[in-house]
């Protein structure tokens, strides 16, 4: 856990590789942002630090990308199942 603002914000930290510990260079910081918008919540979700990992820069955005398409994923799925849509 990084950060908690209860009914606003959380944060933690990720480790790239499966199993690992969160470390400087091998983490990536993931936070989701609540924001009241008319009957519902905006839920905005930032992935950062990939250009810190000590890794060379083609592997950096290998690991963006790879991650890129996951949080799209997973989101669409919580946003079918607040729906009651399923895919």
């Amino acid at each position: 856990m990084e950060r908690v603002e209860e009914q606003a914000l959380f944060s933690f930290r990720w480790a790239v590789e499966p199993g690992a510990e969160p470390a400087p260079g091998e983490e990536t910081l993931v936070e989701f942002t609540l924001t009241p918008e008319g009957d519902g919540t905006r839920l905005k979700v930032v992935e950062s630090g990939f250009s810190t990992l000590d890794r060379p820069a083609e592997k950096q955005e290998w690991h963006r990308e790879r991650n890129v398409d996951g949080w799209r994923q997973v989101l669409e799925a919580l946003a079918a199942g607040a729906t009651g849509v399923t895919t």
